[in-house]
C-alpha cells in the first residue's frame, strides 16, 4: 500500500458506510474517523458495538494511519459511517439490514461495505435486502459484499445480488484461501486476513487482532475504492469495479483477480509523486594549506633574455632591487659592441669585459630603474642575444 499512499491517503469527503454491528467510538484509531451513523437496534444515533465485527471492519477501512499506534486503514483519510443492524456478527435481521443500507445511501455514503453473508443458505436473494442494494445502485453508491467462507462455488447473498460486488479472500501468495467462496460470479479478491480492532470483548475492548475471513476482505476493498474516489470523485460504481478488475492480478477460481491498489489508482487518474531530487554533489576535497616557507634571507637573481637581429642599437628598461646587475651580450661582432647600464641619476657603468663573441658588464647598483644599451659598429644585422641577470622588482 505504500506506493498507493504516495498518490493519496484518502479524502474526508469520501464516506464509507459500514452496515454491521456498529462501532466503538472510543477506539484510538477511529478518533476523528467517524461521521454520524444510526443504531437500528436501539433506534438511536448513540453508537455502540457489542458484537465487535463492525469496529473491526471500520478500522480495516479507515483506521487512522501514521499515528504511532494500532493499524493504518486502507483509506485512512476517508470517513466511516457506522450503521448498526445487528448485535453480533452471526445473526442479521434482513429487515434491519435493508433499512441500514437505505439509510447509509440517504445520508451520504459513497461506498457501502457488507461483511456478512447467508453462506449459501438461500438460493434466491432476500427481497428486502436485494431491493435496498438496487436502491444503492440507482443512487450511484458502490456496494461491496463478502463472498462468504463456504469454500465452495455456490452463490451467497447479498454478495450475488444485482448491484452488489462480491469480494473473495486471498492468501499471502495471491491464491484463494481454502475457506473462501469462489466461482465465476465472484469478480474481486482482496487479502483474506486483516489487522484491526475487535470491539466486542468487554475484557479487552480495544483488542488488536489479525482476523481472517472474506468479511475482512470487503472493508479492505471498500477502503481502496475510497482511495479511488478521493482521486476521482466522479467515478461510478461500474467504473470503479472496472478499473479494479482491469488492473488486478489473475486469481484462479474467480472471474476477476486480486486488487492492485497502486495500478487501480493510476487507471482512474492518480498521479504518482515526482521522483526524489538527486542527492547533492559531494563537497569539494578540503585543500590543505601548506605553510609558506619562512624567508631565509637569501634570494636568487632572475634572468631575462633579449634575442634577435642586432644592427646598431638595442635598448631595454629594467627595474631592480639593490644588488648586482650583469649584462652579457653574445654576438659574432661582440668585440665591436659596447654595453652600458644607465641609472635614472645618469650614472654609467660601461667598463665591460670583452671576449671573442661575448661581452660582459656587471655592477652593484642601488634599487631603481635602469636603461641597458647595446651599441655596435656592424655593416649588416647579426643574430645576437642579450642576457640580463639581476634582482628584478
Amino acid at each position: 500500500m505504500a506506493t498507493a499512499w504516495d498518490i493519496t491517503k484518502g479524502d474526508p469527503s469520501v464516506v464509507i458506510g459500514i452496515v454491521d454491528t456498529g462501532s466503538l467510538t472510543t477506539v484510538p484509531d477511529l478518533q476523528g474517523q467517524l461521521v454520524p451513523g444510526w443504531d437500528f437496534i436501539t433506534n438511536s444515533a448513540a453508537m455502540q458495538d457489542t458484537g465487535g465485527h463492525g469496529t473491526l471492519s471500520a478500522t480495516i477501512a479507515v483506521g487512522k494511519g501514521n499515528d504511532g499506534q494500532g493499524v493504518a486503514g486502507y483509506c485512512w483519510r476517508c470517513k466511516v459511517m457506522p450503521v448498526r443492524v445487528a448485535s453480533s456478527g452471526s445473526g442479521f435481521d434482513s429487515g434491519l439490514a435493508a433499512l441500514g443500507i437505505r439509510w447509509a445511501v440517504d445520508h451520504g455514503a459513497r461506498i457501502i461495505s457488507i461483511g456478512w453473508s447467508d453462506e449459501g443458505t438461500y438460493t434466491v436473494p432476500e427481497p428486502r435486502i436485494a431491493s435496498a442494494i438496487a436502491y444503492a445502485a440507482q443512487h450511484n453508491v458502490l456496494v461491496l459484499a463478502s463472498a462468504g467462507n463456504t469454500g465452495a462455488t455456490g452463490p451467497t447473498h447479498p454478495a450475488a445480488d444485482p448491484g452488489a460486488y462480491a469480494v473473495a479472500g486471498t492468501d499471502p501468495n495471491g491464491a484463494l484461501y481454502s475457506w473462501s467462496t469462489y466461482g465465476s460470479w465472484v469478480g474481486l479478491a482482496a487479502p483474506g486476513c486483516q489487522w484491526g480492532y475487535w470491539g466486542g470483548d468487554a475484557s479487552n475492548p480495544y483488542g488488536l487482532m489479525n482476523a481472517c475471513g472474506s468479511s475482512t476482505s470487503a472493508p479492505a476493498m471498500a477502503g481502496i475504492a475510497g482511495l479511488m474516489l478521493s482521486v476521482n470523485p466522479s467515478l461510478t460504481p461500474s467504473q470503479i469495479v472496472g478499473a479494479l478488475q482491469s488492473t488486478a492480478a489473475p486469481v484462479a477460481g474467480i472471474a476477476g483477480g486480486r486488487i492492485d491498489a497502486y495500478r487501480a489508482l493510476i487507471a482512474v487518474g492518480g498521479k504518482p509523486p515526482p521522483p526524489p531530487p538527486p542527492p547533492p554533489p559531494p563537497p569539494p576535497p578540503v585543500k590543505v594549506q601548506k605553510p609558506k616557507p619562512k624567508p631565509t634571507g637569501k634570494t636568487t637573481p632572475g634572468m631575462r633574455v633579449q634575442k634577435g637581429w642586432l644592427r646598431m642599437h638595442w635598448h631595454l628598461r629594467i627595474k631592480v632591487r639593490k644588488g648586482k646587475v650583469a649584462a652579457t651580450l653574445r654576438s659574432p661582432k661582440a668585440m665591436s659592441c659596447t654595453v652600458s647600464i644607465k641609472s635614472s641619476d645618469d650614472l654609467w657603468f660601461a667598463d665591460g669585459r670583452r671576449r671573442r663573441k661575448v661581452i660582459t658588464l656587471s655592477a652593484r647598483v642601488p634599487a631603481g630603474r635602469y636603461g641597458v644599451d647595446v651599441w655596435c659598429k656592424v655593416r649588416k644585422p647579426r643574430r645576437s642575444a642579450l642576457q640580463l641577470r639581476a634582482f628584478f622588482s
